[in-house]
């Protein structure tokens, strides 16, 4: 199960590379982020899909061609949102006709049996429930896209991650919340093994989505520390973000 607690680097490791770059050597990238590709039964790759930063079909092809050979099943996986169903986006981005070439599966994880997971020292949530796959997978790869947000000031590794929620009105019942705190709990329980994000012409590749998106943040110009799920989840893994560093290589 893909749970937080997992042993990171003590100076997570973040790459950005040009997008033709990435997509012509996606295993090199990876393996220099520090992702190990070993031999699992099943692997949830999560891509923004029902949101409104889609990752680019080149890199969501060169990320499945690059876990295909690492597990027995590999899932596209989505929940739906208010807006959108994740069928409809599947064959609105061409998502459904790439895994029919491919040979892997698509998942309506709103459609999947639920499980409720308890939240250790909650911010907002005592609990969740959670789609079956989502927890039992043997690796999750997170992909998203980046943007602002009028809620989140930034949306990138860990916003993208709200998306495995199976409600339709997740937004309009969680917001009310505190939604900053609702991805702080979320990103306790559940954490991806591996974060490629689509950054327009820049492709950007960690282990951490935290630190994945503070060095997102710090590119586009924002001080991580004003980004308060961020900030809430750095503390809550104890960790300071005036001194969190992590290591940018630029390929």
């Amino acid at each position: 199960m893909p749970l937080t607690g997992d042993i990171r680097l003590e100076k997570p490791r973040v790459v950005i590379c040009d997008k033709e770059e990435a997509l012509a050597s996606l295993p090199r990238i990876v393996r220099t982020a520090g992702y190990e590709s070993t031999s699992v039964q099943t692997i949830l790759v999560k891509p923004n899909i029902c949101g409104m930063h889609h990752p680019e079909l080149r890199l969501l092809r060169a990320v499945i061609e690059f876990l295909k050979p690492s597990c027995k099943e590999l899932v596209i996986g989505e929940t739906e949102s208010t807006m959108h169903s994740p069928n409809e986006m599947f064959e609105r981005l061409g998502i459904d006709r790439l895994v029919k070439e491919l040979g892997v599966s698509l998942m309506d994880l709103s459609r999947d049996q639920e499980r409720k997971v308890e939240i250790p020292s909650p911010h907002v949530l005592k609990s969740l429930s959670l789609p079956r796959t989502v927890l039992e997978c043997d690796r999750i790869i997170n992909v998203p896209g980046v943007g602002t947000h009028s809620g989140t000031v930034l949306t990138c590794a860990l916003k993208n991650l709200f998306g495995l929620i199976p409600e339709r009105h997740k937004y309009s019942r969680l917001h009310p919340l505190g939604i900053s705190e609702v991805l702080a709990d979320l990103s306790k329980v559940v954490s991806p093994n591996l974060t490629v994000v689509d950054w327009g012409a820049k492709v950007v590749v960690g282990i951490d989505p935290l630190a994945v998106d503070v060095v997102v943040a710090r590119g586009l110009l924002m001080d991580p520390r004003d980004v308060r799920h961020l900030l809430l989840t750095a503390r809550d893994r104890g960790l300071d973000l005036n001194h969190f560093e992590v290591s940018v290589i630029r390929v």
